[in-house]
């Protein structure tokens, strides 16, 4: 109740960072990854996982 005796409306939002940023964190040093072209985490060097490797950064197969 506001002091005049009306009733408020709390308009509530969403917060928060999208889930599909996940792809962007390097598993390693927790970098963001600017560019999504880079094989590599500017930061610390580990490879990103592509669709030819493992989530370890391995060759899959």
């Amino acid at each position: 109740m506001t002091a005049d005796g009306e009733h408020g409306h709390e308009e509530r939002t969403e917060g928060g960072d999208p889930v599909c940023w996940l792809e962007r964190v390097c598993d390693e040093c927790g970098a963001m990854r600017e560019d999504m072209k880079a094989p590599r985490c500017a930061r610390c060097g580990t490879p990103f996982p592509g669709p030819e490797q493992d989530g370890a950064g391995h060759p899959a197969g």
